[in-house]
């Protein structure tokens, strides 16, 4: 009796689908920061919150920098979630029981709750600390204003985005 087993074959990643869920997360995320930072709490401008996402490469010049480091700032943002949103097409490519779970929409919804918690504990306790940007600590509200914001402005869209059909 012979058998054969079958090699195990990831789905190919698509590119499209990351470039939509990434650039759809930078997005949202872009906006939901400028509306709720500069908007409502007016606690900044616009070019400071793309010139501190650029601090975390310049350090704090970046500050000084103008319209040109903001621009920095942002491009950055950008290839951040297209980054995470690369992460997660990876993980599914190479994890069966992640496609399953996504195969439903309760499983799109809860995979895409829980990726953005560790995206956003991932920059923030993980990542963060090796650039010259500040961690937001775990006692301020924005560390927890970002940790409920970004399951559902940066992993809900990745992973719905992203999910295989």
């Amino acid at each position: 009796v012979t058998t054969t087993v079958a090699p195990f074959e990831a789905p190919a990643i698509d590119a499209g689908k990351i470039a939509r869920a990434g650039g759809l997360a930078a997005l949202l995320d872009a906006s939901f920061v400028v509306v709720l930072y500069v908007l409502i709490q007016h606690r900044t401008t616009v070019y400071r919150i793309w010139q501190g996402v650029a601090s975390a490469l310049l350090g704090p010049s970046a500050f000084d920098g103008g319209g040109r480091t903001a621009a920095i700032g942002f491009g950055m943002h950008i290839c951040i979630a297209l980054a995470w949103a690369t992460v997660w097409a990876v993980l599914l490519s190479r994890s069966a029981p992640l496609r399953r779970l996504v195969s439903t929409n309760g499983g799109v919804i809860v995979a895409g709750v829980l990726y953005g918690m560790v995206v956003w504990l991932m920059m923030n306790d993980v990542l963060i600390p090796f650039t010259h940007a500040k961690v937001t600590p775990m006692s301020s509200a924005s560390f927890w204003v970002q940790f409920a914001w970004h399951p559902f402005g940066v992993g809900l869209p990745i992973v719905a985005i992203s999910r295989t059909r």
